[in-house]
């Protein structure tokens, strides 16, 4: 659901927070997706998705009435689960609805809308959805300038998201704080900042971090505390930085150039406040600019520029003028607002005094009935009726289950397709050999496993990889990898394969800086690569060896112990060269198919077992050693389950 957001400044000022998005990979897989056969909760999800996810009004909104119509048929006949099901997505419509009413400023329309969406999201039992629209309200509630009634709302979205345990808390105590700011209660103001502050940093949220901190300095400015608001302020910079959040910047900018100004450091002061012109002119804020020329007009009176100081002036007053209308205009909603808002108060509570006693009515002369039923015909209405009770759990349940494993199989076969475009055509790299094979088996729908290959005017890489885990989470690891590989061949321009694993190996641990302290993720792997001219092979390897098999037998190089990723006791890679002959054959593996069990005593295949397959078939193709290897496999595996994914790559120089 869209949000509406608030943040302050020395002058409170208010901003809507717009999700951001672009026609990319995402909204093409999902639009893909809505031409298949799914689910229709899954296509009323996916519409939503799609609304939310696009920035222009002209691209979200017509997926937004395809969720609206989609939901309103569906709610005609659906029932139990199900029903909740579009009653969540009726609501999200409806409240995107009332987004983009407040966006286009037709305020009655925004706040009729909130509080459709709140009474559907009532009836769904979801008080995720209620929370929002709480949150929302109360933004509106502090816009119209009645802070009572916006800190109800917000008190209420906070209570709703603390018990259902949301780490999204820090939003609402920002929306707190400016309401207690605005009632005059400033001290509660900044208690309630410092709490936003804390909850955003838990979870790194850069962006309430930066609003947070901001009203922290703001309220040590209005109290002439400019020692203790400039450092704080300067952090809010840091931190709305991080979250590319540039008007707020400004409005950041434009605070900690006026408080450099009251303790006479002009050129700060300068810096500050003309970039935060700058970016006014950028965006064309109207509260940004009010703000930018009040402060400009300061830093000119101070330096005896009289001259700019009354232009700016004059701005400041013609942007006051042009709010005055629109501040009547919102002291008019306000009060239809009360009006409307108190009507629908007192229509549900006559709704629910006739349910109640049409519940009433129903249950005493149910009872009446039932009194004149012999004893028998009781018992067996009794069982009849619980039957069909059983039965119909029996469906919903049974429908719901058919929903969930359709929505999943359908999310890891589209992470199939994903993990599908990192992976070379398997003829790209038998071509540049004399023959070859490659056998990709994962255990799941996505592996961990993955191979790789990289051909340059003079050299040729090839490499087989094994990522932590199996099944998405490997899959996933393995795409962060694959990248990696991608990245660092080309930023060092075709390195050896130590130094390559080196620079891999810092890309990795980048990747996954911050998502916690403990993650190791990373990959076991063999990388080759393969002079065009001099033909020479090098090989760098982390915990996975190469195979060469010649006419003298079985040649095994070993790699590092140790990963590509998070790891302790971490060195450079070595490099090793490898001497071999035409006619060679190289072999590139991961441990899934040595660690297999089968066989007769269900033990594992070990090294010398698979090497023992690859020589009985040593005068064979690359397409038949292929096939020869995989009947082995099949035999071997028995009644024994695949336990990790399978790859092997065979090369003949």
């Amino acid at each position: 659901m869209r949000l509406t957001r608030v943040i302050t400044t020395v002058s409170i000022l208010f901003l809507h927070l717009m999700v951001s998005g672009q026609h990319d990979q995402y909204t093409d897989s999902i639009e893909a997706l809505l031409e298949t056969n799914i689910h229709d909760t899954l296509r009323g999800r996916y519409y939503i998705d799609l609304a939310e996810y696009y920035v222009e009004v002209d691209d979200w909104l017509p997926y937004n009435k395809k969720a609206l119509d989609l939901a309103d048929e569906k709610l005609k006949t659906a029932k139990g689960q199900i029903r909740n099901r579009f009653l969540k997505i009726k609501a999200n419509a409806v409240a995107n609805y009332g987004f983009y009413y407040d966006l286009i400023g037709q305020m009655e329309k925004s706040t009729d809308s909130y509080f459709k969406a709140l009474e559907i999201y009532d009836e769904a039992g979801d008080e995720k959805g209620k929370a929002v629209i709480y949150s929302n309200l109360g933004v509106i509630y502090t816009n119209m300038g009645d802070i009572d009634e916006a800190i109800d709302y917000l008190e209420k979205a906070l209570e709703l998201k603390k018990k259902y345990g949301s780490k999204d808390i820090a939003i609402n105590y920002i929306n707190l704080g400016v309401a207690f700011e605005k009632k005059g209660d400033s001290l509660k103001g900044l208690e309630y900042q410092m709490k936003a502050y804390v909850a955003a940093k838990d979870i790194d949220d850069h962006l309430d971090m930066s609003t947070a901190l901001n009203n922290m300095g703001s309220y040590y400015f209005r109290k002439r505390e400019f020692d203790r608001a400039i450092p704080i302020l300067a952090e809010a910079m840091k931190e709305c930085q991080m979250a590319n959040d540039v008007p707020g910047a400004a409005w950041i900018m434009a605070n900690l150039g006026s408080a450099y100004l009251n303790v006479n450091k002009l050129d700060s002061a300068r810096y500050f406040l003309f970039k935060a012109e700058e970016i006014a002119d950028e965006y064309q804020y109207p509260y940004l600019y009010e703000t930018v020329y009040e402060k400009l007009c300061d830093y000119y009176q101070y330096t005896g520029d009289w001259r700019n100081a009354f232009i700016m002036s004059r701005h400041v007053e013609a942007w006051r003028d042009s709010m005055e209308n629109t501040s009547a205009q919102k002291e008019a909603l306000k009060q239809k607002m009360e009006y409307d808002h108190g009507l629908e108060t007192a229509r549900m509570e006559t709704k629910r005094e006739e349910e109640k006693k049409r519940a009433k009515e129903q249950t005493i002369f149910i009872l009446t009935v039932l009194g004149l039923v012999l004893i028998i015909l009781i018992v067996i209405y009794s069982r009849f009726r619980s039957t069909k009770k059983q039965k119909r759990i029996i469906e919903d349940q049974k429908l719901l289950v058919e929903e969930k494993n359709t929505e999943i199989l359908d999310s890891i076969n589209y992470a199939k397709y994903l993990q599908g475009a990192i992976l070379p055509d398997e003829k790209d790299i038998i071509q540049n050999f004399t023959d070859g094979f490659l056998l990709y088996m994962p255990k799941d729908i996505v592996a961990g496993d993955f191979y790789w290959h990289h051909h340059s005017n003079d050299y040729i890489y090839f490499a087989v990889a094994d990522c932590t885990g199996h099944g998405v989470p490997g899959a996933l690891v393995s795409v962060v990898c694959a990248n990696a590989l991608d990245k660092a061949v080309t930023d060092l321009n075709c390195p050896e394969p130590g130094p390559l694993l080196d620079n891999v190996r810092e890309i990795v641990i980048k990747q996954f800086e911050g998502v916690n302290k403990d993650v190791k993720d990373g990959m076991d792997i063999s990388l080759c690569r393969i002079d065009h001219q001099s033909g020479e092979l090098l090989f760098a390897g982390a915990n996975n060896p190469c195979w060469v098999h010649s006419g003298n037998g079985w040649n095994v190089i070993k790699g590092d112990r140790q990963p590509v990723g998070n790891y302790d006791h971490a060195t450079p890679f070595a490099t090793k060269s490898i001497h071999v002959e035409k006619g060679d054959w190289l072999f590139l593996l991961t441990d899934g198919i040595i660690d297999q069990f089968g066989g007769e005593d269900g033990k594992k295949l070990k090294s010398k077992g698979l090497q023992e397959w690859l020589s009985e078939s040593n005068d064979l193709s690359g397409t038949d050693r292929q096939k020869h290897l995989v009947e082995k496999l099949n035999s071997w595996l028995e009644r024994e389950e695949q336990i990790d994914d399978i790859c092997i790559l065979g090369i003949r120089l």
